[in-house]
């Protein structure tokens, strides 16, 4: 008797990103099929009264912000500011981020959204508000993409603003998009960006790829329309007969780090199946048919929660809401003698809530002491609100100065002017008593 068992304990890989992952997670978790997300990073996608059978081989946006926050606060950079695309993932760093830096006891300076079809007008208008608020050397970009951001550094070019921001990105921001900012590296040196720990490339599944053609490969039934592709031939056709290529390679693919997330995926399906096999039912590894009896989707499904080992990707390892535990690299770019380096100055793990960061590598003596010279500095820049008053001084909000004192000096925003505390008192008074 045949038994089939795929429908029963199937687990769906993907799809690779949120918006679609939105839409899928719901219909397999109503039938309670475990779906493995790739890439979807929306923190939606952690509420399990929706998404309950939806487990995902990346976290969720919110840690990411953790991990950024984290970074600020080594090095006492409390004054930033904030720039984020349009749409659900910008506006959801934004906001995550104005909630942990509020915690944090850190200030935002400038917080703008960049839509698409921003304007040159809106980038000048931008950039004189960051230059405004030149205390705020670190901007935090939320940017998908690199077309907004290339248009901020544009006008930051024709101001001439060099080597004085310090620039905070996530994983958008890749190597590879570099090559467009090569006009731009007075603007970028020294940006820091963090990414998803992803791993190497897997070299035995590369040769394996490699060594695959239309003669030697079975079951899979795309091998013979792709040499029709490349190779401009037709299996039916004798004058373009394809068979003259059926042992020659194809060399224009190109496995990427990505695979791995699929590979991880595989072995989480495989280890959380058989972990319950030989814990509930041993037996059925000899027959296949107590499978029916011994195995069902809610056990899987906390099997696979409950699955840790050490992956392609990194450590694979998963909190009760399904998402994997968060592990990122932080990067700094550093452009010198017309040379352009990515340099590994740390990492953030979830797991241990710990940030690690190689001080002798980060590097911040591209900076300039003041944006209106070239002296560079010659330790950790500053990125503060104000700094502490003098002796004699006490500081107050910059709102309730504007509202009670007006032309009245005090110390605030980093400029300290005395001011009596008896005048305070008199016109704190007179606000009562309107």
């Amino acid at each position: 008797m045949a038994y089939t068992f795929l429908p029963l304990y199937m687990v769906i890989a993907g799809p690779m990103y949120s918006a679609a992952s939105l839409m899928v997670a719901p219909m397999m978790s109503l039938y309670q099929i475990p779906t493995l997300g790739m890439y979807a990073t929306v923190d939606e996608l952690s509420d399990k009264t929706k998404y309950e059978y939806f487990i995902r081989l990346i976290p969720p946006t919110r840690f990411q912000v953790r991990a950024i926050v984290d970074f600020l606060a080594r090095y006492n950079f409390s004054y930033i500011s904030i720039i984020h695309s349009d749409g659900t993932w910008g506006e959801n760093n934004a906001k995550y981020l104005h909630q942990q830096a509020k915690e944090r006891g850190m200030c935002i300076a400038v917080s703008e959204r960049l839509v698409d079809d921003t304007d040159e007008e809106s980038y000048d208008s931008l950039a004189r508000k960051l230059i405004k608020n030149k205390n705020a050397r670190v901007i935090v970009l939320f940017i998908s993409g690199n077309t907004k951001t290339l248009g901020m550094f544009e006008v930051m070019k024709q101001k001439e603003v060099y080597n004085y921001f310090i620039w905070i990105a996530v994983h958008v921001w890749t190597r590879d998009s570099l090559i467009s900012m090569n006009n731009y590296e007075q603007i970028a040196n020294g940006y820091v960006y963090l990414r998803f720990k992803r791993g190497n490339i897997y070299k035995p599944f590369d040769d394996y790829y490699k060594y695959l053609t239309p003669e030697n490969v079975t079951g899979n039934p795309w091998f013979k329309p792709l040499w029709e592709e490349y190779y401009g031939c037709q299996w039916d056709n004798p004058e373009i007969d394809c068979n003259v290529y059926a042992d020659k390679p194809y060399t224009d693919y190109k496995v990427t780090v990505s695979t791995n997330r699929y590979y991880d995926g595989a072995y989480v399906y495989a280890l959380a199946l058989d972990r319950m096999i030989r814990t509930k039912c041993p037996e059925a590894f000899m027959d296949q048919s107590l499978l029916v009896r011994c195995v069902d989707r809610k056990e899987l499904l906390s099997s696979m929660k409950n699955i840790s080992f050490t992956g392609l990707s990194g450590h694979i390892k998963f909190n009760d809401d399904g998402d994997m535990l968060a592990q990122y690299i932080f990067y700094q770019y550093i452009t010198q003698n017309n040379s352009h380096f990515h340099n590994v100055i740390g990492t953030w793990n979830q797991d241990t809530n710990n940030l690690e960061l190689n001080e002798d590598i980060v590097d911040w003596s591209m900076l300039r002491d003041n944006e209106n010279n070239y002296k560079a500095i010659d330790n950790t820049p500053e990125s503060v609100c104000s700094k502490p008053c003098a002796n004699k001084q006490f500081a107050i909000q910059q709102e309730v100065y504007y509202y009670l004192f007006l032309q009245y000096p005090v110390c605030i925003n980093n400029h300290s002017k005395t001011v009596s505390k008896l005048h305070i008192y008199h016109k704190a008074l007179m606000l009562v008593t309107l």
